[in-house]
């Protein structure tokens, strides 16, 4: 994670946590933009709390996210084996940690309670669209195409 690990950074930088789902979770989000925002900021705390951090909490600590209306709850399974945020267990623990970032693999995706999707669907819906023109034909003219050759592919 190269520009994670560049040295230099002045002592006010944010510091931050993520509980970062396995890919398999978060292909069911591919292509809904409108939920990126909600689905990234559920997963990051506004400060660096580590696995050591995470593991002295005591059961059912409530950690702010700032997401309004939402926050992440730490807790133990049954068995007081397993540690979870928000009912979804920590798998990989510390799996990145920097200066100013640590990141948790998580097992699922963290959920909006229910009556919240619909306070999330109403915010989304009161964002001012931005009318964006498409270029006229006519002025891309003066850009010519360019056949791009692919080493054993041939032009493109």
């Amino acid at each position: 994670m190269g520009f994670l690990d560049h040295g230099g950074l002045s002592e006010d930088v944010m510091k931050w946590t993520v509980f970062a789902p396995v890919d398999e979770e978060l292909v069911q989000f591919s292509g809904d933009f409108l939920s990126y925002f909600s689905l990234f900021t559920r997963h990051v705390v506004p400060c660096k709390v580590g696995w050591s951090d995470i593991e002295e909490m005591v059961n059912g600590t409530v950690v702010s996210n700032n997401v309004k209306g939402f926050s992440l709850e730490i807790t133990k399974d049954e068995n007081d084996e397993i540690l979870m945020v928000n009912g979804v267990d920590i798998m990989f623990p510390d799996m990145y940690e920097s200066e100013w970032l640590v990141i948790h693999g998580i097992k699922g995706v963290i959920a909006l309670p229910e009556n919240a999707e619909d306070q999330e669907t109403e915010s989304i819906e009161e964002l001012p669209v931005e009318k964006v023109e498409a270029p006229d034909p006519e002025s891309m003219e003066d850009f010519p195409a360019e056949k791009v050759e692919a080493p054993g592919r041939g032009e493109f």
